[in-house]
């Protein structure tokens, strides 16, 4: 027996005086089937003794009445009848092993099938950091989790052996954003101005050299380092520029004085600017 055909051994006994003309075996999904009404039938030969008879076009996991016949000039007669199901057909899962993803990531559909075409139960063992509806993944949290996609069968098909397939959800890497500041003149304290950096999660932004300070004239590397509100799911990050800065400018002027004619010349002085 199997998904789509039977061998069955069957005898025949004739009658004196009613040869057996032809025999062989018919059957069909409702009792007693005949020549007239069944879904097939077999040929197998005339006349009396043992017989092989093979069925075809059965189809899987379907139960079938079964009769053996023998046809004389006297008419048909049958046998006992028996009843048999033909084999469910084996399926098999295709489920690729998965791309590692990141926490942030949209959701995905796994390219997971079964050989019989029916549609796959896919599973997670942890909805914390991965759900699915249907084949679609949903990431929730950082973390492995084991995604299982089963086929439980019909009436055709054999129920198929599940496979399960790990996936790994990275911490968020964050992407900062700092736009190199405008050059600024010595004794220029630093500020929002120059330390403006931007996350795409929420958290701390930590700058050194940090708020108020002071730098000297020349070229200086600003750091930030960022801290997230999330640390189970997003990373940490730092990013770097480079901030110009331009010796004071310094002044010197002289103030103007008078005198009386035939007087003393006065004393002289300058005043200077641009010291910090």
């Amino acid at each position: 027996l199997g998904t789509e055909t039977a061998t069955l051994t069957g005898s025949s006994v004739e009658s004196a005086g009613s040869p057996i003309t032809s025999r062989g075996v018919c059957w069909g999904r409702t009792a007693a089937p005949s020549l007239t009404d069944a879904d097939g039938t077999t040929v197998d030969g005339a006349g009396a003794g043992t017989f092989d008879s093979a069925l075809t076009g059965l189809a899987p996991g379907t139960h079938y009445s079964v009769r053996a016949y023998a046809a004389s000039p006297a008419g048909t007669a049958y046998g006992e009848e028996r009843e048999l199901t033909a084999l469910r057909r084996d399926q098999t899962i295709a489920f690729p092993e998965l791309v590692d993803r990141a926490y942030g990531d949209p959701p995905f559909d796994v390219l997971a099938s079964a050989t019989s075409g029916l549609p796959l139960n896919v599973t997670s063992s942890d909805p914390g950091v991965a759900s699915v509806t249907g084949l679609s993944v949903t990431l929730y949290g950082a973390g492995a989790v084991t995604l299982t996609a089963s086929q439980a069968g019909n009436g055709e098909w054999l129920p198929a052996t599940p496979v399960s397939r790990t996936l790994v959800v990275a911490r968020a890497v964050p992407v900062l954003s700092w736009e190199t500041p405008v050059r600024v003149s010595y004794g220029t304290a630093l500020s929002s101005v120059q330390l403006n950096a931007g996350s795409d999660w929420a958290g701390t932004l930590t700058y050194s050299p940090p708020d108020g300070t002071v730098l000297n004239a020349g070229e200086h590397a600003l750091q930030v380092t960022f801290t997230p509100a999330d640390p189970d799911n997003v990373g940490d990050g730092t990013a770097a520029v480079v901030l110009t800065v331009d010796p004071a400018v310094l002044t010197a002027t002289a103030v103007n004085e008078q005198r009386a004619y035939g007087g003393a010349n006065p004393v002289f002085s300058i005043v200077y600017g641009g010291f910090v």
